[in-house]
């Protein structure tokens, strides 16, 4: 998937009706990284042609390469596949240290101590973010400078995040383990965002409403 945000048209039809999703999510992922020495011929190709072309894939003598020339489309699902392929690959060559459990147990501490990060521009984020609009892990994550799974953690266990449940998966759902920080709080965050006039489809925001990451920290340096 090439790097350039203004995909072309085959590009957009592999990719799907949440193209623009997929690039921004899976673009520099394992499952879409490879190497080659015709990257100026691939460019911005449609997947087949970097395939075909001399020089492409399926003349790549590189392990690495081996089965891309025998897809016949290249889009989240074949990324998310390979990604996990390597990675799997990646624990056999590269096996896991031996540690001892005292030591591990200390790093895992160390983890899930929030203190080492600087929140306070993640909650004047979420303070600012207008009913009817939403978010997703991925783009407050890019705002801030950390994972979207820091933020996943962090939103879920603190107090001072004003509105969490207007931070949505990167595709515009509500996250499957999401908690209110309060165990009694039962509210659907769906019917609370729809009261607000975020629209759903088929379980999915309304992706016009969506506030990327440069929209997060327009609405703070705004103040």
């Amino acid at each position: 998937m090439p790097q350039n945000e203004n995909l072309s048209a085959d590009w957009r039809l592999a990719l799907g009706e949440n193209w623009q999703d997929v690039h921004e999510r899976l673009l520099h992922t394992l499952g879409n990284l490879t190497l080659t020495g015709y990257n100026p011929e691939c460019s911005d190709r449609p997947f087949r042609e970097k395939c075909d072309i001399s020089g492409g894939f399926k003349d790549s003598p590189l392990r690495l390469n081996r089965g891309l020339a025998q897809l016949n489309t290249w889009n989240a699902a074949e990324i998310e596949r390979r990604g996990a392929r390597l990675a799997a690959n990646a624990t056999t060559i590269w096996a896991q240290p031996h540690v001892r459990d005292e030591v591990l147990a200390d790093y895992r501490t160390q983890f899930t101590k929030t203190n080492g990060f600087d929140w306070s521009t993640t909650h004047e984020i979420l303070e600012n973010i207008p009913a009817g609009r939403w978010t997703g892990y991925y783009h407050l994550a890019e705002a801030v400078g950390t994972s979207a799974q820091a933020i996943a953690n962090h939103i879920s266990k603190c107090q001072d995040c004003a509105a969490p449940y207007r931070v949505l998966t990167w595709d515009g759902r509500v996250a499957e383990g999401f908690a209110w920080t309060h165990p009694n709080d039962d509210r659907d965050p769906k019917v609370i965002l729809e009261t607000e006039g975020v629209l759903f489809r088929g379980g999915v925001a309304d992706a016009e409403l969506k506030l990327a990451a440069e929209d997060l920290l327009a609405l703070i340096d705004e103040e």
